[in-house]
């Protein structure tokens, strides 16, 4: 038994046919921008911490190059005295 109006029913061009395509299509459009926007932020996430480490690593280093600068000033002055 057939009901009329169902999917099966619908001709190809008819409203109701044209109204489930348009609604499957919404629905895989409103799942691809969730899969985008969660890459997204995952990809964002990483690039946070990838800054946060070249930031600790760029400090590190110009903490180094303050106590080599620090020790080049002493031995000049002790050569200076010599």
């Amino acid at each position: 038994m057939m009901v009329a109006g169902s999917a099966q029913g619908a001709a190809p061009d008819s409203p109701l046919a044209l109204s489930r395509e348009a609604i499957a299509q919404w629905t895989q459009t409103r799942q691809l921008i969730s899969q985008t926007r969660a890459a997204w932020e995952s990809d964002r996430e990483t690039l946070k911490q990838t800054q946060s480490l070249y930031e600790r690593e760029l400090q590190a280093v110009r903490d180094q190059l303050g106590k080599v600068s620090t020790n080049n000033s002493v031995a000049d002055k002790e050569r200076a005295r010599d």
